[in-house]
């Protein structure tokens, strides 16, 4: 009868254990699908339940890019990402890896690089990971610095193609320089999920 008591005892344990464990969201460094990023609304309705489509959109540059929502820039077919040893990638239409995220700042867009010349700039830019909930409550989510809730979109405040960009720690924006894309005050919380493709 003692054994038996010893052994229940045992498996309630590892059964709280075991619960404990589930209920505790997970930090992953290497992502093992290729996704879709989609920014969730933290304010507002939304139209559905995983956000809006986010794409690689123009700064200007032949080379570099900026996380739009696609309604804002319908033009982009850059929409496959993966995250590798904490650094985020971009894949061209084809699947070719040749685009690469910066690391993000305070108050900055989540920018992007296109190099074929270098492949893997992980070592400077590996502030990305993905943090997956508890079982069954949603989507893992993108988080820079180990945060997933500092994400906003941002229209542009003025321009002949205005998009809305992906922007890091809006909040840490004080006095904004008239030069800035957008007016931190027209800002929304979002949550980047994270969309298995």
């Amino acid at each position: 009868m003692k054994l038996i008591l010893t052994l229940f005892a045992a498996l309630v344990h590892l059964t709280a254990f075991s619960f404990a464990q589930s209920t505790e969201s997970a930090v992953q460094s290497t992502f093992p699908h290729n996704f879709n990023l989609a920014a969730l609304n933290t304010t507002l309705p939304n139209a559905n339940t995983t956000g809006a489509p986010l794409v690689l959109g123009a700064t200007g540059g032949v080379t570099v890019y900026t996380t739009s929502t696609w309604n804002s820039f319908p033009y982009g077919s850059l929409n496959t990402f993966a995250l590798v040893n904490n650094a985020l990638r971009g894949y061209l239409p084809d699947g070719t890896w040749a685009i690469n995220g910066t690391s993000v700042t305070q108050g900055g867009t989540l920018t992007w690089i296109a190099s074929r010349m270098y492949g893997a700039p992980q070592e400077q830019n590996a502030v990305y990971s993905v943090v997956t909930p508890p079982e069954s409550s949603g989507l893992p989510t993108l988080a820079a610095y180990d945060r997933a809730d500092l994400w906003s979109l941002c229209p542009d405040k003025n321009g002949n193609y205005p998009q809305t960009r992906l922007v890091y720690d809006v909040a840490s924006i004080e006095n904004p320089p008239s030069w800035l894309p957008f007016d931190p005050a027209s800002c929304y919380g979002v949550v980047v999920n994270i969309v298995a493709v």
